[in-house]
């Protein structure tokens, strides 16, 4: 039976904060931003569980990157809005009470922390939106009193929040995920023209997705970023549902100072596709917003679990549409030789060579990043 794969790519890189060279490319600096691939013969490096934490500082970012190196055909993504009311002023003619976000009410159907189950089905809720509840208006809080999370002291970089924040999803039947349950997960984003410099709602289109490897840096596809200046670009922290704001934790919108392409990067056959932003300003971190860890040069991966994550088109090809509430799928990293033997023996050919670049993950039945 053949294997369906699906070629990921992960960045083998650590993010230095030595002073390297203030002007001009060192590429030594390149070695440190985007890594090497492992020698044919070298011994891996046995996999560690346990990494060490991480400081949420900016210090020395900017010394270790000074100059940048080197227009995706527009598509029509689904808006990205940047404000919505957080209280619904439709009233329930029958209940006498107001649709409100579910941490702004306190009749007992919350807890001290604001966590709850919400089911992100609307079934029989009486408000037009699952994260709000039906409130007597004599239960309704200040939003200075508001029910939020209670912060979590910090475990290091990479921590995933299986059971969410501030509230847990039931009726999850499209692999949806919890909210905060990855908070390195960024969209990259471009701003509607029309709405720049006008009067209107400011809004964005969906570019890709990213991941926070830095307060100030985000690690993305080259791809979704080729041909595109810095202030073309938009990086969002935290979301979620791209089509409310009545979550219990805000996102952060940044805006991108500098784009980093990797040298090595061929758009034709996308080798070396990677790219990073620098953002203007750091991300603050919250329980939502928080840097993902980076592996080790020559860290294997075979045969283990990894989870790809996104608001990523629901079917390959252009009868997919981008999803509204972030997605996740778990799918089992293959052996670079196995993946290769596999794609020799589809239209690619006997000779097809798999870039040290690529990763491959995917194999199982149904489960895939585009369903």
């Amino acid at each position: 039976m053949k294997w369906k794969k699906i070629l990921c790519i992960i960045f083998l890189m650590g993010l230095s904060s030595s002073q390297s060279q203030i002007s001009g490319v060192d590429p030594k600096v390149l070695i440190e931003i985007f890594g090497t691939p492992p020698p044919q013969q070298a011994a891996p490096i046995p996999t560690t569980t346990n990494r060490p934490s991480t400081t949420f500082s900016t210090k020395g970012l900017n010394d270790l990157i000074d100059e940048v190196f080197g227009t995706p055909k527009r598509q029509n993504y689904k808006n990205y809005p940047e404000n919505n009311p957080g209280i619904n002023v439709n009233i329930p003619e029958n209940d006498g009470c107001e649709c409100v976000n579910y941490y702004l009410c306190s009749n007992g159907t919350v807890v001290d922390d604001g966590v709850g189950l919400i089911d992100i089905r609307l079934g029989e809720n009486t408000c037009n939106n699952y994260l709000e509840v039906c409130c007597s208006p004599s239960d309704i809080l200040d939003r200075d009193k508001r029910l939020t999370p209670q912060p979590q002291v910090r475990r290091g970089c990479g921590h995933r929040n299986f059971k969410g924040v501030g509230f847990r999803i039931t009726g999850a039947e499209n692999n949806e995920a919890e909210f905060g349950e990855f908070p390195w997960m960024v969209a990259v984003l471009r701003p509607d023209e029309n709405s720049v410099n006008t009067q209107e709602e400011k809004k964005f289109y969906y570019q890709c997705g990213g991941s926070l490897i830095h307060p100030r840096a985000v690690l993305t596809a080259a791809h979704c970023v080729k041909g595109l200046n810095s202030r073309d670009v938009v990086v969002r922290a935290g979301e979620w549902d791209t089509q409310t704001q009545s979550e219990p934790l805000p996102h952060q919108n940044r805006d991108v100072s500098r784009i980093i392409m990797h040298p090595n990067f061929k758009s034709g056959n996308l080798h070396n596709d990677f790219a990073v932003l620098i953002l203007s300003e750091a991300m603050e971190q919250a329980e939502n917003v928080d840097v993902v860890c980076l592996p080790d040069k020559y860290e294997i991966f075979d045969n283990t679990r990894c989870v790809a994550s996104g608001w990523g088109k629901d079917f390959f090809g252009k009868d997919g549409e981008y999803q509204v509430v972030l997605k996740r799928v778990d799918l089992p990293a293959v052996n670079h030789a196995v993946c290769q033997n596999s794609l020799r023996e589809t239209r690619l050919g006997k000779y097809f060579q798999l870039d040290e670049s690529f990763m491959c993950a995917g194999g199982e039945p149904g489960k895939d990043t585009c369903k």
